[in-house]
């Protein structure tokens, strides 16, 4: 087959038909020429595919890195705010209270069913926390300290029984004992009790730590009064108290290790 495409060509060029060759060697050169061309051009196109797919690859690792960088700054401004925001809220707790010694402490571990009733902070013995130790933040009562590690301590919030408090009304002084129990806890409130029959409270009074226990010092406030309850028997009183802590958003708190003596006059 070879041996034609010399020889045809030859005799045609000898006989003076040279159109006749060119047209022939470019017919026989079409197909072929056809080929090479698409071949090429696949080349070129898998080539700008594979340039295309680095730059995006590259375009993608560097939208992630600034990315990244944004959200790394804007933590990092929430956390300056959070921490500023918690810094003033103790200063001015300090301010009021200028006879309390306060340890801070952070929330590392927390318990709990519909609401939260323990935590777990940062601070223990080797910080000087003791048992019964009253927690607070710049709302108010979060509970005391009813187990102490090396390096940590666990916290019973007011909802819990063992962080009974005496309380009382802070517009008219009424007394009582504030206490949680199982059930009251799973609704998130605790109750006021121990009241007389004749007590001055109503719904929306704010309840505060009457000073009377050893746990918590006076004035603290504990919770808003939604609702009074009259025994049928004794006619004694008891209410229910909404905590003013939001316990599903408590990060930092404050460890009263020791307090003075206030005048406890609501």
């Amino acid at each position: 087959m070879a041996l034609i495409f010399v020889i045809v060509p030859s005799v045609l060029s000898s006989m003076g038909r040279v159109d006749l060759v060119r047209n022939a060697i470019s017919t026989i050169a079409t197909p072929f020429s056809y080929a090479a061309t698409r071949a090429a051009d696949g080349i070129s196109g898998f080539g700008k595919y594979f340039t295309s797919i680095d730059k995006l690859i590259k375009e993608n690792e560097e939208l992630k890195t600034q990315l990244a960088q944004e959200n790394s700054n804007e933590i990092a401004a929430y956390a300056s705010q959070d921490e500023n925001e918690w810094l003033k809220n103790y200063l001015s707790l300090k301010a009021d209270h200028p006879d309390y010694v306060m340890l801070d402490a952070m929330v590392i571990g927390e318990q709990a069913s519909n609401y939260i009733t323990t935590f777990t902070l940062n601070k223990g013995s080797y910080n000087g926390v003791e048992l019964n130790m009253p927690v607070v933040n710049e709302q108010g009562v979060i509970g005391s300290v009813c187990e102490v590690g090396l390096t940590w301590c666990r916290v019973a919030t007011i909802l819990e029984g063992q962080s009974a408090a005496g309380a009382c009304v802070l517009r008219s002084g009424a007394a009582g004992l504030v206490s949680g129990d199982y059930a009251s806890s799973l609704e998130g409130y605790c109750t006021f009790s121990h009241l007389d029959e004749n007590a001055d409270i109503k719904v929306g009074d704010i309840i505060i730590t009457g000073g009377e226990s050893s746990i918590y010092p006076f004035g603290l406030t504990i919770g808003t009064v939604s609702e009074i309850n009259v025994n049928p028997y004794d006619r004694t009183k008891s209410a229910t108290v909404i905590p003013v802590v939001d316990f599903d958003d408590v990060d930092m708190v404050m460890i009263i290790t020791s307090f003075g003596t206030e005048e406890q006059t609501p």
